[in-house]
């Protein structure tokens, strides 16, 4: 069989696995976007991009606003010190730079998608969006951060527990890696605690004040789960560790999965979903749509 017979041969043989790959994906899709929508009904529009662009009008800037309660900030000086020049911007437009950058950013991780499996995917970080939450910057990182250390370090500064995507370089045994984060860490966190030292007084202790086992436990899991995928090159495993170990898991955690077209080829990405395709044969059937 000749190389472009045997190519036919091959769609033929999986298209149908495909389209029911498709139709899971948009159905999940579906789903996301019916939450979102009756999420935005109750919680607003950028709730959560309103608490940075306050942060630096609410006294004390850690306590002012109790943690669990909205308008809490529970992200690092140095995260209100990069965004300070934002908050100077009245409100709309800070809303408008904040949702544009990450729709800009989620648009770039899925462009090499096809448009039918871009969009489903898409509607991962519809929460994040609407939230005005910070999740892009993380997912941003996942595309970035195999290739350049110093890329998780805007996520780590912003909920910390990203850092263990670091341990990928350790267990790599890429020291140079290693040591060049640790170091743009260390000016970055030095340059930070000179201008406010008060400020990494009060959040250190906000983070030890509200500490539990819980997310201990899912750091130590995240740890274990990105050692493995350092030895065994799975990169994508990295995405699941982060989402083990955010400090909160809510459905928009699930947004770094769009730096998935950035890892792996969207045939790599075909391939590994084959085996979920009779979970939408199923599905069909219960519907009688086959």
């Amino acid at each position: 069989m000749h190389g472009s017979e045997a190519t036919r041969a091959r769609s033929t043989l999986f298209a149908p696995t495909r389209d029911r790959l498709l139709l899971l994906a948009w159905t999940v899709a579906l789903c996301f976007v019916g939450y979102n929508v009756y999420a935005l009904l109750v919680r607003g529009w950028m709730v959560d991009a309103v608490t940075y662009w306050s942060v630096w009008t609410v006294t004390p800037m850690y306590g002012g606003v109790a943690p669990g309660l909205q308008g809490a900030y529970l992200y690092s000086p140095a995260f209100a010190q990069v965004i300070w020049p934002l908050t100077l911007l009245p409100w709309w437009a800070f809303s408008a730079v904040w949702f544009t950058s990450s729709c800009i950013a989620y648009a770039w991780l899925v462009q090499p998608l096809r448009a039918a499996w871009a969009v489903p995917l898409l509607a991962l970080a519809l929460e994040d969006i609407l939230l005005g939450n910070t999740t892009w910057i993380l997912a941003l990182a996942c595309a970035v951060g195999f290739r350049v250390s110093s890329g998780w370090l805007p996520p780590t500064l912003v909920k910390v527990t990203p850092a263990v995507a670091l341990a990928w370089f350790a267990a790599r045994g890429d020291a140079r890696s290693v040591l060049r984060a640790a170091i743009v860490l260390g000016v970055v966190l030095g340059l930070s605690f000179a201008a406010a030292p008060d400020l990494w007084a009060q959040w250190w202790n906000l983070l030890t004040g509200h500490r539990g086992t819980g997310i201990t436990v899912r750091v130590v899991a995240a740890l274990v789960v990105v050692v493995v995928a350092a030895r065994t090159e799975r990169p994508v495993w990295v995405l699941v560790a982060l989402v083990i170990a955010s400090p909160v898991v809510e459905p928009y955690s699930l947004a770094v999965f769009c730096a998935l077209p950035r890892l792996v080829s969207p045939e790599t990405l075909e391939r590994a979903a084959r085996p979920f395709g009779g979970v939408v044969t199923t599905f069909r059937r219960a519907l009688d749509l086959t």
